[in-house]
């Protein structure tokens, strides 16, 4: 069934009821995040789009890996729930968190909340990780009046690039971080 089709067509509850009856956990959260994602395109931004979202957050718990966790994390985002993706991200066993922090960090920065960009960054326990996010946020800090988080941006990017283990990894890292400035 086309999940797509069927929220263009204003059968959103056929489309949940679709996404819903699928087996596999991975292929359910997969669904409604298809669901949430065309509900958003077409701008309905309403209470139970809240509602979708905490449903997916719970499956995204129950699923391997940190694609699911991302997934929340940037719906949230969009949708400008900075805080409640931040609580979310916490609610995460500690080992799994990085992907979400990840996420939140540009559309924190493009939202104009650098200081908690710049937090968030620094919650990626992955020195290649964050020191990648670290890069991207030195980049965004090139922007016109981004200029004053520019200093601080790129320090924490370089101890980053500095703290990874191996060496191969850590030249590539400064290289890319050079090349931002």
């Amino acid at each position: 069934t086309d999940l797509k089709t069927l929220v263009w067509m204003d059968r959103r509850d056929e489309a949940l009821g679709y996404a819903r009856l699928r087996e596999n956990v991975k292929k359910k959260f997969d669904s409604i995040m298809i669901v949430q994602k065309e509900l958003t395109a077409k701008g309905q931004t309403d209470a139970s789009l809240n509602l979708l979202l905490d449903e997916a957050a719970e499956l995204a718990r129950a699923i391997d890996g940190e694609s699911a966790l991302g997934a929340v994390v940037n719906a949230l985002a969009q949708l400008g729930r900075f805080d409640e993706a931040e609580s979310f991200i916490r609610s995460i066993e500690r080992g799994r968190q990085d992907g979400g922090w990840y996420n939140l960090v540009v559309p924190l920065a493009e939202a104009d909340r650098m200081e908690n960009a710049i937090r968030a960054a620094g919650e990626i326990k992955d020195e290649e990780s964050r020191a990648r996010v670290l890069r991207k946020l030195a980049e965004f800090c090139l922007t016109p009046g981004k200029e004053t988080y520019a200093d601080p941006v790129f320090e924490e990017a370089e101890k980053a690039a500095q703290a990874i283990t191996k060496e191969q990894d850590q030249a590539g890292a400064l290289a890319v971080l050079t090349k931002s400035l």
